[in-house]
């Protein structure tokens, strides 16, 4: 059996907890945890941070009426439907400003779509939270924030039409993107060994400016300097 210092290392704060809870032992999962946590917070490790490898373990037939049950829930679960809690963090605008808590509650739009969609809310609200806000060598004061919540979910396309650039690009809804019309000027511009920006549908330089030497001056076109002419030379 692994230490419970082995086992806070191991990222496993939150999957050790559902297990112990789902066997009845609540009170000993409560202690395990303290005790996780204090090893990880040593280490920085405690997080919720999902796991990067799964065990695949095969079952004889997909017609197994438990594992049919716990599929069809696992689907509806997972699935873009109602906005779910989302722990959110409460971030100032004001720099050196902490809140009380730190983070909150809130119903957010999560889950698997179909082809490109995206799980995305169609109607949000304001939720209000009392919180303290505190400054270092100041008094700590009081009030209330307001937070972002989702009230209804929809897949859809992140990326919609009215996102797209007249006369520069064309909307493809099955992929949910704007694409480039100018491809054109995108040949040239890789040619010329400069960068496409595919979301501008523009040419860009491999560096935006270079510091030009005196009686030069820079040229986005060309990506280049250029040597100043004097007023004589100068054409209107």
């Amino acid at each position: 059996m692994w230490s419970v210092k082995k086992l806070a290392q191991n990222h496993i704060c939150t999957t050790t907890t559902y297990s112990f809870i789902s066997n009845g032992n609540m009170g000993f999962t409560v202690i395990f945890l303290l005790l996780t946590c204090v090893f990880a917070q040593r280490e920085h490790t405690c997080e919720n941070k999902p796991d990067i490898i799964h065990t695949f373990e095969e079952i004889l037939t997909c017609k197994d009426k438990i594992f049919t049950s716990n599929f069809n829930k696992g689907m509806m679960d997972s699935t873009c439907s109602q906005p779910r809690d989302t722990v959110v963090p409460i971030i100032s605008d004001e720099p050196g400003i902490q809140y009380i808590p730190s983070t909150v509650v809130v119903k957010k739009c999560a889950g698997a779509c179909l082809h490109q969609l995206s799980c995305i809310p169609t109607e949000k609200k304001m939720v209000p939270f009392s919180v303290r806000r505190h400054r270092e060598g100041e008094s700590i004061t009081c009030g209330t924030i307001y937070v972002e919540e989702h009230v209804r979910c929809k897949c859809n396309c992140r990326v919609m039409e009215s996102h797209c650039i007249p006369e520069k690009q064309e909307y493809d809804r099955r992929a949910c993107m704007c694409r480039c019309m100018n491809m054109d000027e995108k040949e040239e511009c890789e040619k010329s060994g400069r960068l496409w920006d595919q979301k501008a549908c523009k040419c860009q330089c491999i560096k935006e400016h270079d510091d030009c030497t005196t009686g030069h001056y820079w040229v986005p076109t060309l990506c280049r300097c250029m040597r100043m002419m004097d007023d004589d030379n100068n054409i209107d």
